[in-house]
């Protein structure tokens, strides 16, 4: 993955087939796919959220009868991995990025979307909650049913790569030093 960092692209769509796997590898249990009426997708996004999470969306769309450009939903630990180091190299632009297994994207409950004013009222009201200015495209789900998935994927690469690979990585759920050095030296396409 380390050549796909620095190749100079800005899209986390390079490492979309590592992150089907470990999306599949956590299960529908954990993620539901929102992908149909009223959403339209960013080309790297991944149309999954936590299963309350993606009802109180389609409750929200289906409200305003609109289509919602969604530009960020659940984002897989090695997605975030690569926005982490271009945050970390002043590449891309990326004002900020928190380390993988701190993102609000990784725990399945978060949305970004362009057009935050129009969907704002309708999103609060079905449980989610506006970011604010640090981060105005940003929304967090805070209503029934909310778990977050941040350690759930992080595990999920985890158990991947040893499967895949015979490696020895704890399977904690916790991104350290050698979880780090796991995503670096994996395939972008996956196993």
């Amino acid at each position: 993955m380390a050549s796909s960092i620095s190749a100079g692209g800005c899209s986390t769509a390079v490492v979309g087939g590592l992150s089907n796997q470990i999306i599949n590898q956590m299960g529908t249990t954990n993620l539901v796919n929102f992908n149909g009426s009223h959403v339209s997708l960013g080309s790297a996004v991944q149309p999954y959220l936590n299963p309350s999470a993606s009802s109180a969306l389609l409750a929200a769309t289906n409200q305003m009868n609109d289509f919602m450009s969604i530009n960020s939903a659940y984002r897989t630990p090695v997605q975030q991995f690569m926005l982490y180091e271009w945050y970390l190299r002043g590449q891309c632009g990326i004002p900020a990025a928190a380390r993988p297994g701190g993102s609000n994207h990784e725990s399945g409950l978060a949305l970004d979307t362009s057009s935050y004013n129009y969907w704002r009222p309708s999103l609060e009201s079905n449980g989610w909650r506006w970011y604010g200015a640090g981060d105005v495209f940003h929304f967090d789900y805070v209503g029934p049913g909310s778990v977050d998935l941040r350690t759930a994927g992080v595990r999920a690469f985890q158990q991947l790569y040893n499967a895949r690979t015979g490696g020895n990585l704890s399977e904690d759920g916790a991104y350290g030093p050698a979880t780090e050095a796991a995503m670096n030296a994996s395939p972008c396409n996956g196993w």
